[in-house]
């Protein structure tokens, strides 16, 4: 009798054992499937990412040394014209000018004599009694031809002379809604033999700026001086 208990224990603990190794194994098979599908199935991460407002062009700031650097390169395709180091062309103008520039004489007429000795003389425009008063608007003309005979009496008097040199210096710039307003110096110069002409000058320009490089709608000579040797 006692053989047959200690029979029926022994029989109920392989009974348990083998049902703790069947669970056993179930919950590792259960595992790997879980383990299985989070590899094989990429995690997704949300981000949620707020957009600013558009950068719209009217709000950068504006760059008054970056205008007038551009404004210079564009006065440099002039000094070479006045100079004589380049022929004038319609061309080299049509980057610089707009069509309808209004254009005046740069080199303004009559000039009237203030000094006169043995060594030079000096002439200057009747404007350079105030500085504020510009050209008359008689004397201006537009266009791009109209910009190249303004260019031409002060253009032929520098033409063929050693070392002509023209110089521009941008003092003074001013802007409005559509364009940009520049106080311009002009120094020319050039010597022949015993010959010498130098050119000084104040123009008041106005730039559009509707293209990569500003261009000239306006040229007024507030101040004109021409020296002689």
């Amino acid at each position: 009798m006692e053989l047959m208990f200690v029979a029926v224990d022994s029989q109920r603990q392989t009974t348990l054992s083998l049902c703790l190794l069947i669970l056993s194994l179930l919950t590792l098979v259960g595992c790997r499937d879980r383990t299985s599908d989070s590899l094989s199935t990429p995690q997704t991460t949300r981000f949620d990412v707020t957009v600013g407002p558009e950068v719209r062009p009217e709000t950068v700031e504006w760059d008054a040394e970056l205008f007038t650097d551009d404004a210079l390169r564009q006065l440099e395709v002039l000094s070479d014209l006045l100079s004589g180091h380049r022929d004038m062309s319609r061309k080299d103008l049509e980057r610089l000018v707009t069509e309808e520039c209004v254009v005046a004489r740069l080199r303004p007429e009559p000039l009237r004599k203030v000094f006169d000795d043995e060594t030079f003389t000096v002439h200057r425009s009747h404007q350079m009694d105030s500085e504020s008063v510009p050209v008359l608007e008689s004397n201006q003309t537009r266009g791009i031809e109209a910009l190249m005979a303004a260019i031409e009496p002060s253009r032929s008097q520098l033409k063929g002379l050693y070392a002509a040199h023209v110089y521009f210096k941008i003092d003074r710039v001013e802007r409005d809604e559509a364009t940009v307003n520049t106080r311009v110096i002009y120094h020319a110069s050039g010597s022949k033999d015993a010959r010498t002409i130098q050119q000084n000058a104040v123009w008041q320009c106005t730039w559009e700026q509707d293209a990569a490089l500003p261009r000239l709608s306006r040229i007024e000579v507030a101040q004109y001086e021409e020296v002689r040797k």
